[in-house]
């Protein structure tokens, strides 16, 4: 099964594959209308992938958790860094993970702080829009 990572900000179109393309050599693509419908519509919103998919910037682990899917899903160290970098720059981006199963949004949202996100042990949920933030506390937004 193939994971799709697409993160959205509100910046110029060309600074967010700027910033991806040359840190993380990924190719960055509008996302699909289904995906952009899960974003504030100020965000200019992409989709990152290397080879057809996100799976090349993700971890895929069976989680020993009682509260955690099956399969449990984590940034590897470089996408996490990336990630940290442009949401510090930007002042903040939303991502959303989805599997290849998963077409339609659930319209979940999730907050994260920078700090849980450059965390390595951070499990990234899939099929949630995610919201990392400068500072602030963390939790469900609904």
């Amino acid at each position: 099964m193939c994971y799709f990572l697409t993160i959205g900000a509100v910046t110029d179109p060309l600074r967010v594959a700027a910033l991806f393309e040359e840190q993380l050599d990924v190719d960055v693509a509008v996302a699909q209308s289904t995906i952009l419908a899960a974003f504030p519509t100020e965000d200019v919103v992409r989709l990152l992938t290397r080879g057809g998919c996100s799976c090349d910037l993700l971890e895929l682990r069976a989680s020993t958790r009682p509260s955690f899917p099956a399969e449990a899903v984590w940034l590897k160290p470089a996408c996490r860094r990336v990630l940290g970098l442009a949401a510090a720059e930007l002042g903040g981006l939303r991502m959303y993970l989805k599997s290849r199963r998963q077409w339609r949004p659930s319209g979940r949202r999730h907050a994260m702080t920078l700090g849980e996100l450059l965390d390595w042990r951070a499990v990234v949920p899939t099929d949630v829009l995610v919201d990392v933030l400068l500072g602030i506390p963390v939790g469900e937004f609904n």
